[in-house]
């Protein structure tokens, strides 16, 4: 028999190093970005306020304000002031039902998510199932301080994911819109069955399976 050579602590250490230089490349990137559009010197300026508040005094879009403050709070040691068709599921006319429709990884995305999740929610049988795969997070920056991978996930929203929502005049949920507010919009849409699942290995994806009745 071969003898086991790995050495779990170290490939542990190896995996927290590699995470580590993940979240301080985000840090990095939005550090740049604070710098770039004065909002550490407004900041410096202003005693604790809210999002908003930072927003309107540094003349920028509160949304994105909001969302590189996440980045920068979800931390340990950080700032703590502060068949397969593509189309857009809005436009269809659909008349055929169907017992499993699935969405990994896009429902944030979307220019108008609650359309979205609504023409799922009546184009799905009325036992049928809607698998949902998105970010494993909370809709509360403070309860993402943990978050093995927050800062990066926030990076990841601001540069792109809330971004393309936001450049359509949408509703920009951004990368961590949370179980929270999908929970809220899920039942908005019509669904009442929503059960949560996630792996052990995978700190990043959760599992929504979502039924109507």
């Amino acid at each position: 028999m071969k003898a086991n050579l790995l050495d779990q602590s170290k490939a542990d250490e190896f995996a927290d190093r590699m995470l580590n230089i993940l979240n301080e490349g985000a840090l990095a990137l939005m550090s740049s970005l604070g710098h770039r559009t004065g909002l550490f010197d407004v900041m410096d300026d202003l005693p604790p306020s809210t999002s908003e508040q930072i927003a309107n005094a540094a003349e920028l879009n509160e949304r994105y304000v909001r969302e590189w403050l996440g980045a920068m709070v979800a931390q340990k040691q950080g700032l703590t002031n502060l068949q397969f068709e593509v189309k857009d599921v809005t436009s269809l006319k659909i008349s055929d039902h169907f017992q499993l429709i699935t969405a990994f990884d896009a429902i944030h995305d979307q220019v108008y998510p609650a359309r979205v999740l609504k023409e799922i929610a009546n184009a799905l049988d009325p036992d049928g199932t809607f698998l949902m795969q998105d970010i494993a997070a909370s809709t509360h920056v403070n309860k993402n301080i943990d978050h093995p991978v927050g800062p990066l996930l926030y990076t990841i929203s601001v540069m792109h994911c809330m971004t393309v929502s936001l450049a359509a005049n949408g509703a920009g949920l951004g990368t961590m819109w949370g179980e929270e507010k999908a929970r809220e919009m899920l039942k908005a849409a019509g669904f009442t069955k929503i059960e949560v699942k996630k792996l052990p290995h995978d700190f990043q994806n959760a599992f929504y399976i979502i039924q109507k009745n």
